[in-house]
């Protein structure tokens, strides 16, 4: 069950423009990262195991300092630290335990992006889920706006290759998720 959600997985990390002003200090771009932990925070021990398992998993550095974001439909979303003072999206599938993650540098944030893209099957719209900076509060693809809550932005059905985070004021920030939908023949 694992390998065949695994094997949808895609993190495909595609240089893309930034439209938003100057940068916020390192630190304000995911507060989430230095609030205290709570007992909703904490991964299981079987999922920790199955994160170290995977790929990406192994870019983690703890999976003690996760912090739960949010539930959006069948998936509890994470935030983990990764190695080299990446920053991590985790999640975890309730039905049946699967997890995948992706991390990036602090960088990609609000750069080119930290997402995950999968399809069940080839040239299918693929799901997104986007760690998203703080003071954000809406993504959109051109076609569909969703909210983004607790730093997290799930579109069902990407339609295209660009996401636009929007906030407050005006500011924006536009990711290019490359080509994700493969073409048949």
């Amino acid at each position: 069950m694992l390998a065949r959600l695994l094997m949808g997985v895609v993190a495909l990390l595609v240089a893309a423009g930034c439209t938003a002003g100057p940068a916020a200090p390192e630190d304000d771009r995911l507060v989430v990262r230095h609030r205290a932990r709570t007992t909703t925070d904490e991964l299981k021990p079987e999922i920790k195991t199955q994160l170290r398992e995977t790929a990406l998993g192994r870019q983690i550095s703890d999976p003690g300092t996760s912090r739960f974001l949010r539930t959006a439909g069948d998936r509890d979303y994470y935030y983990v630290d990764g190695n080299q003072s990446r920053l991590c999206l985790v999640y975890v599938q309730r039905s049946d335990g699967a997890v995948a993650a992706t991390c990036n540098t602090k960088e990609a944030l609000t750069g080119i992006g930290i997402y995950l893209a999968e399809s069940d099957q080839l040239g299918e719209a693929p799901r997104v889920s986007a760690l998203v900076p703080d003071s954000f509060d809406k993504a959109t693809d051109g076609t569909t706006t969703v909210n983004v809550e607790a730093n997290v932005a799930v579109f069902e059905k990407l339609a295209g290759t660009k996401v636009t985070f929007s906030g407050p004021g005006g500011k924006s920030q536009e990711i290019n998720l490359g080509e994700l939908v493969p073409k048949n023949g």
